[in-house]
C-alpha cells in the first residue's frame, strides 16, 4: 500500500524541470557575461546558486527512482 506523497513523487517531473531550467538559465548568464553585462562575481555567485539547484535535483531524482 503506497502512500499519496510516494505516488506523487514517482510521478513527479520537477527534478526533471529543475535541472533542464537551470541548464537553460545558466547558459542566459553565460551569455550576458560574455556581453559584459554581468560580472565575474555575479557569475561564480550564480554558477554556485545553480550548482546547490543541480544537486537538489539529482538528489530528487534518484530518490523518486528508488521509490
Amino acid at each position: 500500500m503506497e502512500t499519496p506523497w510516494r505516488e506523487w513523487l514517482k510521478n513527479a517531473k520537477f527534478a526533471y524541470w529543475l535541472i533542464v531550467g537551470g541548464l537553460a538559465f545558466f547558459a542566459v548568464v553565460i551569455a550576458l557575461g560574455m556581453v559584459e553585462i554581468i560580472s565575474t562575481q555575479q557569475i561564480l555567485l550564480l554558477g554556485q546558486c545553480y550548482l546547490f539547484l543541480l544537486i537538489l535535483g539529482m538528489l530528487l531524482q534518484m530518490i523518486a527512482r528508488r521509490l
